[in-house]
């Protein structure tokens, strides 16, 4: 992950591993790589550790094939005291949407 001024960045590539019979990425890498760009974001803010998702809302919107170099961009919306809410879109080749998601996580301690 790489810190922004207001999250991170998250970037990989995808691979052979995390690709279904039809050569583009499985949704659940999308959903996963969502949640922790999202959970990583709040952590720059105040420890990621201190904090566990209790909902993620996502939308694909195209895939990512295999050889593809993906960045999920995650923005902190609101870091409060309890909550945390991050806006996370994730992008092919910098450019191309693939998914867009909402992360809520909650202060656990």
């Amino acid at each position: 992950m790489v810190p922004t001024e207001d999250g991170v960045d998250l970037q990989f590539n995808v691979s052979e591993s995390l690709v279904n019979v039809r050569g583009s990425q499985h949704g659940g890498i999308t959903f996963c790589a969502a949640e922790l760009a999202g959970r990583g974001a709040l952590g720059r803010h105040s420890g990621a550790d201190e904090f566990t998702t209790v909902a993620v809302d996502i939308a694909y919107l195209r895939p990512a094939v295999m050889g593809s170099a993906l960045v999920f961009r995650a923005r902190r919306l609101h870091a409060g005291r309890e909550v945390g809410l991050v806006r996370v879109e994730g992008f092919v080749d910098e450019k191309k949407p693939i998914a867009v998601a909402t992360v809520m996580c909650q202060r656990v301690s």
